[in-house]
């Protein structure tokens, strides 16, 4: 996936903007709080292109304590979670038919015993074997679009990733 460990979707975020002349930049920065879990949440990213070449850069991070049950149920053990991480995206688009990026994600969560998104992955199998984990990826993305000739466009990536459970 190219999600940035639960804490934010960074990848499939991308520069649409390539001025030919001057800089166009951009960005967001965003939190929120949760009382049931003491959850702070904060993210941010800023991007900025011009003459073919882009730039988006961001992290994020979550720090949720153990959930409060409230109504006399009081607090549920082990159901903490931190996380955190940060992601670089380059992009080069020389014509309108074509773009190529580069991107390199990092991601570390501590404390992760009942963090259901890391316990298993969309097939149903176990991710989480330990209470830490990190995550590097790095991606190579080409997109062709109105391409000349019998191929409309043409869509590919590479990518590389290390996964830890400490």
């Amino acid at each position: 996936s190219d999600a940035l460990g639960g804490v934010i979707h960074v990848l499939t975020r991308r520069v649409t903007e390539y001025p030919d002349e001057g800089i166009a930049y951009g960005g967001r920065v965003g939190t929120r709080y949760g009382s049931v879990d003491d959850l702070l949440q904060s993210d941010a990213y800023a991007w900025a292109s011009g003459h073919g070449i882009s730039i988006l850069a961001g992290g994020g991070f979550q720090d949720a304590k153990d959930y409060d049950g409230g109504g006399g149920f009081g607090e549920v053990g082990d159901s903490s979670y931190e996380t955190d991480g940060y992601f670089v995206k380059l992009g080069w688009k020389p014509s309108e038919q074509h773009l190529l990026e580069l991107a390199f994600q990092r991601f570390d969560r501590d404390d992760v015993h009942n963090y259901i998104q890391s316990r298993t992955n969309a097939s149903g199998i176990a991710t989480l074997l330990d209470p830490n984990q990190e995550r590097d990826l790095a991606k190579l993305t080409y997109e062709g679009r109105d391409l000349e000739g019998w191929l409309s466009s043409a869509n590919g990536y590479l990518y590389a990733q290390q996964f830890d459970a400490l």
